[in-house]
């Protein structure tokens, strides 16, 4: 998270900021979404090296997506405490 206010905050503005650590979790799910969708199509989009490894990508994605949901209330902590050094 600090380094990316350090590269991009600036570009953020005060909703963008709020909704970091949702949008974290959100991506992370959209990503997870669109592996698995490519692994059941038959790995059209994303390229493989091995078998599964679409699926494998999916579970990694959906496992961050609910540790960002497990930590969120710390993580919006450390967001504040980031901004706070940052405004």
């Amino acid at each position: 998270m600090s380094g990316y206010l350090e590269q991009a905050g600036d570009l953020l503005n005060s909703m963008d900021r709020a909704l970091l650590v949702s949008s974290a979790a959100v991506i992370s799910f959209e990503l997870g979404l669109r592996f698995f969708t490519d692994h059941l199509a038959g790995n059209r989009y994303f390229n493989i090296t091995r078998p599964g490894q679409n699926l494998h990508r999916a579970r990694v994605q959906l496992q961050l997506t609910q540790s960002i949901l497990r930590q969120r209330e710390q993580l919006e902590q450390v967001l504040q405490t980031l901004l706070g050094k940052n405004c």
